[in-house]
């Protein structure tokens, strides 16, 4: 920020000393719309999801900006990973539009703030380790 205010304040200044007083105001706009976005990114960069899987469930914790925080608990046996793609027509490049965990009837929406290819390493790393999870447990047998 700093560096932005020392290039525009002087630009600023000399087109006031010309006689364009409005671009010195610009500047300052600039300046602030700069700051503002920069703050917005901080304050949605506090947001998170934490995934948790064990043979029993998966629970996935997801913290707004605020710091508020949502738990969703799946059973992993039924639990379904699906990436959704663009349609055909409306293939942009970008990739996945949303990775969605989906269970008896419920959809979660997670990795909203991921890349395209991050989605799509999570969506992997995710079924493989459902995939184990769903793996029966050796049981220890007790001889008598």
């Amino acid at each position: 920020m700093f560096g932005l205010a020392g290039v525009l304040a002087p630009m600023g200044i000399y087109f006031m000393t010309l006689g364009a007083w409005p671009v010195f105001g610009f500047c300052g706009l600039e300046i602030l719309l700069v700051w503002l976005g920069f703050r917005a990114s901080y304050i949605s960069g506090r947001a998170f999801e934490r995934l948790r899987l064990t043979h029993e469930r998966l629970r996935v914790e997801q913290t707004d900006h605020r710091g508020r925080t949502r738990a969703h608990d799946f059973q992993p046996y039924w639990l379904r990973v699906e990436l959704v793609e663009p349609d055909a027509g409306e293939e942009d490049g970008f990739g996945p539009r949303e990775l969605a965990l989906t269970s008896h009837g419920r959809r979660l929406i997670i990795g909203h703030f991921l890349t395209p290819e991050e989605r799509r390493d999570l969506a992997r790393a995710l079924e493989t380790a459902l995939h184990r999870a769903r793996m029966p447990q050796p049981t220890e047998t007790l001889l008598a």
